[in-house]
Order: C-alpha cells, then sequence, then structure tokens
C-alpha cells in the first residue's frame, strides 16, 4: 500500500484503483487525489473504485439498519420502526420503511448478495433488483436464484441482471410462475395520472404479448409515416395512440403486419419441461404462455443451438436467403451489440462491423444489430468495434479500454424433462 503522508497527488498515474478491496485506506488514498491532474483513463478508474467504496458504504448502512430492526420489540414495532429511522436519515416514512425491509432481506434471506454489495462488486440498484425479484419465492427457490445470477451480475447492468433475474425465476419454480402470470391477468388496467405543463399520462397493465404486439404496431405505423413528417419517432407513437383510442384516422396510416416472436426449446413446448421462454422486446416469458402463444403462431421457426454454449448455431429457411441472414443475425444477437445497451435487435439497423466499402463482407460474421444511437457513435467518433467471431463483438473506446458482447445464452441447459402425461403423440 502507500503512505498518504507522502502520497503525491495526481502523481500516480496508471494505479487500478477499482481493483483494490474497499476500505478506509482506500477512501483516503483517493481523497489525496488531485483529480485535476488525472488524465482521462485514470479519471475514469478512479470513478470506478468510487462507486465500489459507494457500495461498500451502503452495505454497513444496511448492517446497521438491520441490527437496529431486530432490537425492536413489542406487538407495535414493525408497525412503527420506520417512524425512528426517517427523522434520522431525513427520510420519508416510506422511504425509511422501504430502506429497512431491504436491509432486513439483504441481511437475513440474500446474505451473498449483501456480501457482493460489501466488496463493491455489485452496486445498490443491482442489490434492490435481487431482492425485489425473489420476494414471491420461498427460501430455497430465493437461494437458487441467488446462485444463479451473482456469478455474472458484476459485469451487468442493471437492465440485463433484471432480464437473468426473470428467466432464473421462471425456472427455479415454474409451476409457481403459471400460477402468478395467470393471476396478474386479472389485474390487467389502465390508470391515468396528471402531469406538469398541462400534460396527462395514461398507464396500462396489460399481458406482456398484448402490450408487445400493440407497441409493435404503433412504432410500425410511426416508422411508416411520410418521410418529411416533423415530428419526432416518440411524438409520432403517442399522437398515433391517441388517433387510435378517439376513433380519428391516421394521418398517413399505411397498412401494417405485426410480428411478436416468442422463443421457447422443444422440450417446453412438448410439455416436457417449463423452462422459460422468451418474448422478442420483452424478456422471459412463463413456460405456459409461451405455449399458448406458439400454438397460436401463423409460423414456426427451427433453430438449431448449440448445447455447449447456449447460442444459436442455425435457422431454418423461411425466407429467400438474404430476408434469412437479416432473421438469422438478430435472432443471435436479440439486442443492440453495444455492451449493456438493451434496444431490440428488431428495431435496430444492422450493420457492417467492417464497412462494406472497405471490403467489410455481407455475412453473419460482419454483421451485427446497432441502435441508432450506437451505429452513430460508431461511424462519426473515434470508438472501433471488430467482430473476432460471429456473435463476439470487442468494442474499444477512446481512452483504450476495451469491452465485450456476446449475447446471453439463448437456452441454459438445466432442462428438467419429466413424463408426459398422455400416451404419444401427444
Amino acid at each position: 500500500m502507500f503512505d498518504t503522508d507522502t502520497l503525491a497527488p495526481g502523481l500516480l498515474p496508471g494505479v487500478a484503483w477499482s481493483q483494490f478491496e474497499p476500505s478506509g485506506l482506500l477512501t483516503d488514498l483517493l481523497s489525496s487525489l488531485d483529480v485535476g491532474r488525472l488524465d482521462a483513463d485514470d479519471a475514469l478508474e478512479t470513478a470506478a473504485a468510487w462507486e465500489r467504496l459507494v457500495a461498500h458504504a451502503q452495505a454497513q448502512q444496511f448492517r446497521a439498519l438491520a441490527r437496529f430492526a431486530s432490537l425492536q420489540v413489542g406487538p407495535d414495532s414493525d408497525e412503527f420502526t420506520a417512524d425512528e429511522v426517517a427523522p434520522v436519515l431525513h427520510l420519508s416514512r416510506g422511504t425509511a420503511g422501504a430502506r429497512l425491509d431491504l436491509a432486513t432481506r439483504l441481511c437475513t434471506q440474500l446474505p451473498d448478495t449483501l456480501a457482493e454489495l460489501h466488496s463493491g462488486t455489485i452496486d445498490l440498484p443491482k442489490a434492490r433488483a435481487i431482492s425485489e425479484a425473489t420476494e414471491v419465492l420461498d427460501e430455497p427457490a430465493t437461494a437458487a436464484v441467488q446462485s444463479r445470477v451473482l456469478p455474472k451480475a458484476a459485469t451487468q447492468t442493471v437492465g440485463e441482471l433484471r432480464a437473468a433475474l426473470s428467466r432464473s425465476v421462471l425456472a427455479v419454480d415454474p409451476g409457481a410462475a403459471n400460477r402468478r402470470h395467470r393471476a396478474a391477468r386479472n389485474d390487467r388496467r389502465v390508470q391515468l395520472h396528471p402531469h406538469p405543463d398541462g400534460m396527462g399520462a395514461m398507464w396500462a397493465l396489460l399481458p406482456a404479448d398484448d402490450a408487445t404486439a400493440a407497441y409493435a404496431r404503433l412504432d410500425a405505423l410511426a416508422r411508416g409515416m411520410d418521410a418529411d413528417d416533423p415530428r419526432g419517432m416518440d411524438a409520432r407513437r403517442a399522437d398515433i395512440f391517441t388517433d387510435l383510442l378517439l376513433g380519428h384516422d391516421v394521418r398517413g396510416e399505411k397498412q401494417t403486419t405485426v410480428e411478436v416472436q416468442v422463443n421457447l426449446d422443444a422440450a417446453t413446448l412438448a410439455g416436457l419441461a417449463d423452462n422459460p421462454g422468451e418474448l422478442a422486446g420483452y424478456g422471459p416469458i412463463p413456460a405456459e404462455m409461451a405455449r399458448e402463444l406458439a400454438a397460436a403462431a401463423r409460423r414456426w421457426r427451427a433453430a438449431l443451438i448449440d448445447e455447449e454454449t447456449g447460442q444459436l448455431k442455425d435457422l431454418s429457411v423461411a425466407y429467400r436467403p438474404r430476408r434469412l441472414l437479416d432473421l438469422a443475425v438478430r435472432a443471435r444477437d436479440r439486442t443492440c451489440c453495444f455492451p449493456g445497451c438493451r434496444q431490440p435487435a428488431h428495431r435496430c439497423d444492422l450493420d457492417h462491423t467492417l464497412a462494406h466499402d472497405r471490403g467489410g463482407p455481407t455475412a453473419p460474421g460482419n454483421l451485427g444489430p446497432l441502435c441508432r444511437h450506437h451505429h452513430r457513435l460508431k461511424t462519426h467518433t473515434s470508438w472501433s468495434l471488430s467482430q473476432p467471431e460471429p456473435g463476439l463483438f470487442i468494442w474499444t473506446s477512446p481512452t483504450g479500454r476495451v469491452y465485450h458482447f456476446r449475447a446471453p445464452p439463448r437456452i441454459e441447459f438445466y432442462t428438467d424433462i419429466r413424463p408426459h402425461p398422455e400416451p404419444p403423440p401427444f
């Protein structure tokens, strides 16, 4: 370590601060740095180290709050515990109660998640996501989900972690997942909320397939408008939504076809397993829901999955080759191929990794989906991108940092095949 008394602020370039375990000494070292003398890479490294320290401090606070909660006794202790926390932390009673609940869950039911937060490996939003996703599970199922998602949580965004959590929750207790989905359908509703500046928000809770299809139709109609329409895409979708509900003609409306893509493995399709399905543009869905959507489908397309990696190897020929190539690449990568971007592939540009005018072939190993923002970033900035093998994207930032992206496995091979209740052919 370093002696903070002799540390010359700003004169330690290239130190990997984010690799140090959070501690009071690390806090002193980072506090002594002259931030004004850091170069771009050192500034990022210092920010990453502070992020670990923030998570470490939050874990320490949760342990103290859980200890406080455990000391409260009496018939009214649960109701009024938050009232003592709220003024100390200058929080509302509701926020204080939520923080106490999270602290208690992490300390009693999710100790491994708390340990990762304490080490700064994950941050508070990720710890909260794990807690929220497992609230509906019993203790063994909670432990199973935690053990599945934690190994990769450090390198995921919160959105990626939530998708992994959804899949894991559905996988560890498929029967309960199907029951919860059926119950949740009964809670579908539409709400109206006032917003400032003369605006209002209409919010709908719908089954995932209906919501996805409805948004896809709005998006298709918006994109089919005249090219010289001055409205942005968000405004177009909002206006079309209003026109459709009020029975007005949709200006410039063209005939649209909406495709909702559902992925599920053969065992689940046959009713021999209850692995989660996946609704493109939404995420994991219960097995029962995936089977219902598959049964209603007009077209099925078989995908060959590599059993070692869980990645897409091939797609059955259902269209002319050019169309099939487009579908195969989007099916392989599933989202924008910039790390952490969750824009669904079907709403992205299909881009040549090595530009076509520089000899880049139109082939799976040189194509990938990029949202419009990251397409522009690749084209107009000093970020660089390579694809050494199909589906593996390596980005290099202007500061020289390297990031890898590969879509998560389409199928995780923990399939539990069970005897079918009916004799063949089912």
